[in-house]
């Protein structure tokens, strides 16, 4: 009778493929955000009125999607080392779901602000619980994943013998 032994635990398979594939997707974007023409001074004025933060990033347009592409790789590197059970790997990616959570609770607080401008009488409410809803979507894969990077089986696969398998 065989006994299944796991090489790394699946959190670890879930959330560096996770990356990897974020990553990829990520990257991907950003060659094709430079692929297009910069946005012109017009909408960035227009959208001046509604989101100053959405006006500011279209302003930079070519190093945000730069910058995309560099978090993209980032990602990406990190999930691979993350299925090699590397401890390097686990902290960056621990750093990359906060910086994924403070990202998104920023995009969150734009959105309500505009939602204030657009939604008036009744149909606030309902946009404030759609956001919070919406959010849901985002905070509740990173936040198990924050869990899962932060519990003792994935610590203890990736802490002992560098990183590394045992023989």
């Amino acid at each position: 009778m065989k006994l299944f032994i796991e090489k790394r635990p699946t959190a670890v398979s879930v959330i560096g493929w996770f990356w990897i594939i974020v990553g990829f997707f990520t990257a991907l974007a950003s060659v094709a955000s430079l692929l297009q023409d910069p946005p012109s001074e017009s909408l960035i004025q227009e959208m001046a009125k509604d989101s100053p933060v959405m006006a500011r990033a279209l302003r930079h347009y070519f190093v945000g999607a730069l910058l995309q592409f560099v978090v993209g790789q980032v990602f990406i590197f990190s999930g691979i080392g993350f299925l090699r059970l590397r401890a390097w790997a686990r902290t960056a990616l621990e750093v990359v779901s906060w910086l994924v959570v403070v990202f998104f609770a920023a995009i969150m607080v734009d959105v309500l602000v505009m939602m204030h401008t657009y939604l008036k009488d009744g149909a606030l409410p309902c946009g404030v619980i759609g956001c919070v809803l919406g959010s849901a979507f985002y905070f509740g894969p990173v936040g198990l994943m924050l869990y899962f990077l932060r519990s003792r089986k994935v610590r203890e696969a990736v802490g002992g013998n560098g990183g590394k398998n045992p023989a």
